[in-house]
């Protein structure tokens, strides 16, 4: 595992015949992985109870694999249809096994290491249990563990047993492994950086960074023991333009359509590769891995769109996206070069360096407009203002994502979103870079508070957001959220909106999701918080004898999971009314991308919410 370096690629193999074996290893070595990760799918090897396993395709695997100087990660799972606990054809291999079936589990696990142990030596059990990958709750994950950690080190004693988490790097999922007990029988925990949060809203390659850092640092996440925490899974998916429809949900409108296309681009797809295993690298993860090489052959539809489709760095016909080209070049850039150090870590420019003390490469952009590179071979650095200054050698190229030149040693270079490759960067900037030390927690504040800030909020009576510290605008794809600014009796505001189809009360837009910002409070420890709420009371109903309630609630996180503040009935009248929620154990660790959600499915009627302020509560 250490001779095969830092990089690797999940690979799937379950469903290819012969020749697509040998092309997708040979794809996965061209591409400069040192591993790759590949599910030894049980219901392949078992389709049915009891029979003779059939070894024949992945013999075969470990067999190419060896011969090509890969090193293979084993995936336990996922479930045989005739173990699974759902029988629907969209939903059986990721159910997990029934109870009574798990010494099948148990047996399954035990053979395939038992066969694979003199190739294969660390093992991951499912490769993300998310709500999408895994159709089961967290004890039935660690029941699983455990069989399989057992199972395992029957057959291979040396066996390297990992965990997953769902995806985010969710620490308080983390936390209740550890707290069951999953760290004493584990060697390490896979982590699931996420390019999107809902289908349709991506997150940004920087977004895992602190709670990799927070995972890092406290001893109480990490377990009892220092563990390794690998990326054990990066995916964005592509809509590429000649796109079918198919793969948007029924009824997805034209503008969501074509928005989505020019977000889900090739070149996102490369920049997020790039950006995320780079920063994976840099804080302190010893592997991190592409999910996945080729695009799988079908999907479930989920709305709007698939976030897994299109994720592979090639098409279905093997023909390779720009993104193959992006990991290519990252492959070479830190071959036997490990993370050194940074020059910069934000707010505004991030630049990486990789160095194996003969020689350097560093991988920069940024993440405000107006700044630039200056590069020249004096070794002295002008101090100009918004840059970041690198000495160069003559040898010395700027590389964009696919690793084609763009630049030379000299001169002056505008940054972007879009990481570039500083290759052979020169004698004095790697001694400032080595300077820096090891990994480090990288803060990104493009938007920093006001010194003594003591509340954020939200005004959606303004047509921009509003947005100071509280964040919504950017859920604004997330299913059943409210999207229109209105002007109504009392003023502007943002307004929920009830189902007009009786029979499908869900399809109404209930959700209002907010993300405290970071800086203001961000802690793995329940924190007391403070929620007012202004809301437009909503006009009395002329004639009726009863009037159609509405109303609303607070969702959000705490350590023993989900919970809701009281149901707030809004009276019928005139002008706004504020409501004010003491909440005293919010966990505030961004799930899912977001802190809290005000939620108004259950009311009767439309409302419309002028602003919120979230403020620290006493404790």
């Amino acid at each position: 595992l250490n001779a095969a370096g830092p990089v690797g690629v999940t690979v799937d193999f379950y469903d290819a015949t012969p020749g697509e074996v040998t092309r997708l290893l040979d794809a996965a070595r061209d591409s400069g992985a040192g591993l790759i990760k590949t599910r030894f799918d049980w219901h392949t090897l078992e389709p049915e109870k009891g029979v003779a396993f059939n070894w024949v395709v992945f013999d075969r695997v470990v067999r190419g694999a060896r011969a090509r100087g890969l090193t293979v990660v084993g995936i336990l799972g996922n479930s045989a249809k005739w173990a699974s606990l759902f029988s629907n054809p969209n939903e059986w291999r990721n159910g997990a096994p029934r109870d009574r079936e798990l010494p099948a589990w148990s047996n399954y696990v035990r053979r395939v290491v038992g066969r694979y142990k003199n190739d294969v030596h660390a093992w991951q059990v499912w490769e993300r249990p998310s709500a999408e990958n895994f159709r089961a709750g967290r004890l039935t994950y660690r029941k699983l563990v455990r069989a399989a950690s057992d199972a395992a080190r029957q057959s291979d004693p040396r066996a390297i047993v990992f965990a997953g988490e769902p995806g985010g790097v969710d620490l308080e999922y983390i936390s209740s492994l550890n707290a069951n007990g999953v760290q004493n029988i584990t060697e390490g925990l896979s982590l699931f950086p996420v390019s999107a949060y809902q289908p349709g809203s991506p997150a940004d390659a920087e977004d895992f960074v602190r709670p990799f850092a927070l995972l890092r640092s406290d001893a109480n996440l990490r377990g009892a023991a220092q563990r390794d925490f690998w990326l054990g899974g990066v995916a964005w998916p592509v809509l590429d333009a000649d796109v079918s429809t198919q793969v948007f949900a029924p009824g997805t409108d034209d503008a969501t359509r074509e928005r989505l296309q020019r977000l889900y681009t090739p070149e996102a797809q490369a920049d997020f590769l790039l950006k995320t295993l780079a920063l994976g690298l840099a804080s302190g993860a010893p592997k991190v891995f592409w999910n996945e090489l080729r695009d799988e052959a079908g999907y479930e539809k989920v709305e709007p769109i698939n976030p897994e489709i299109g994720s592979g760095l090639l098409r279905r016909d093997f023909s390779p996206r720009l993104s193959y080209d992006a990991f290519k070049t990252f492959a070479q850039q830190t071959k036997n070069r490990p993370y050194a150090g940074a020059l910069r870590n934000g707010p505004a420019i991030v630049l990486l360096a990789f160095d194996n003390g003969q020689s350097g490469s560093a991988i920069v952009w940024s993440t405000q407009s107006g700044q630039r590179l200056i590069l020249n071979m004096t070794g002295q650095d002008p101090n100009v203002a918004d840059t970041v200054y690198i000495a160069t050698r003559p040898d010395t190229q700027i590389l964009d994502s696919a690793g084609r030149v763009i630049g030379g040693a000299e001169g002056a270079f505008e940054l972007t979103s879009r990481p570039v490759w500083i290759t052979n960067i020169a004698y004095e900037t790697r001694e400032a870079i080595k300077n820096t030390g090891g990994p480090v927690p990288f803060v990104f504040a493009p938007r920093p508070l006001p010194a003594g800030t003591t509340s954020v909020s939200a005004d959606f009576s303004v047509p921009s957001g509003g947005e100071r510290g509280l964040y919504w605008r950017k859920f604004n794809l997330f299913r059943s959220v409210a999207q229109k600014q209105v002007e109504r009796a009392a003023g502007f505001g943002l307004e929920t909106e009830v189902s007009r189809n009786v029979l499908s009360p869900a399809e109404g837009r209930f959700f209002i999701f907010l993300n405290v910002d970071d800086e203001f409070l961000y802690n793995t420890q329940p924190t007391p918080i403070s929620v007012s709420v202004k809301v437009q009371r909503p006009a009395p109903e002329s004639g009726a004898l009863f009037g159609t309630t509405a109303g609303f609630n607070i969702q959000y996180a705490t350590p023993g999971g989900t919970k809701y503040t009281s149901w707030q009935i809004v009276e019928p009248g005139e002008g706004w009314a504020t409501y004010t929620f003491s909440i005293p154990d919010a966990l505030l660790l961004n799930r899912g991308g977001y802190d809290l959600i005000i939620n108004t499915f259950g009311s009767k009627r439309n409302l419309v919410f002028g602003s919120v302020e979230v403020s620290r509560g006493e404790g």
